[in-house]
């Protein structure tokens, strides 16, 4: 029988060292003056390429 226990604890705690680790380069890039909202790049649909994506699929 799988331990669910061990397994759910083993999540959170990676999560939380994730959330960590990222968090640590968010907030020193942000107390060195890294503005982080001008490297997010905004999603528009004329990015998707649907004529390519049918030929990959074969439709």
């Amino acid at each position: 029988m799988k331990n669910y226990k061990d397994t759910g604890l083993y999540a959170v705690v990676v999560l939380f060292i994730y959330l960590c680790f990222f968090g640590f380069v968010w907030l020193f890039g942000a107390l060195n003056g890294a503005d982080w909202s001008s490297w997010w790049v905004g999603f528009s649909w004329d990015m998707v390429n649907t004529k390519e994506l049918k030929q990959i699929i074969g439709l």
